[in-house]
């Protein structure tokens, strides 16, 4: 994956990223409610381009050679989609397994 020059983060970004335990690259994960039925291919087809047109969304946090958190743009970003089950979307430790 090619990147952009870094960027400095905030120090909010640096607090959170000290507590979330990060030691090398940060991604953003997102949860969401879906029909029952999905067309995958669909799904990523509509995501890429949208992906591809806003830059906040390719977005990460990730470590320079010098140990400093920087904000580094993907110009071409991996968009990826996984489809789990869930039987009790209130269950807080089922999403934590999705996420983790």
């Amino acid at each position: 994956m090619s990147t952009q020059t870094g960027f400095r983060v905030s120090p909010q970004q640096e607090l959170a990223w000290a507590r979330a335990g990060r030691d090398g690259e940060g991604w953003s994960v997102r949860l969401v409610s879906m029909p029952t039925r999905v067309d995958l291919e669909r799904l990523r087809s509509a995501l890429r381009p949208l992906v591809a047109a806003h830059e906040i969304l390719r977005t990460r946090l990730a470590l320079s050679e010098a140990g400093q958190l920087m904000q580094v743009i993907e110009e071409k970003p991996a968009v990826e989609v996984q489809l789990s089950a869930l039987t009790d979307p209130f269950d807080p430790f089922r999403l934590i397994d999705l996420i983790h």
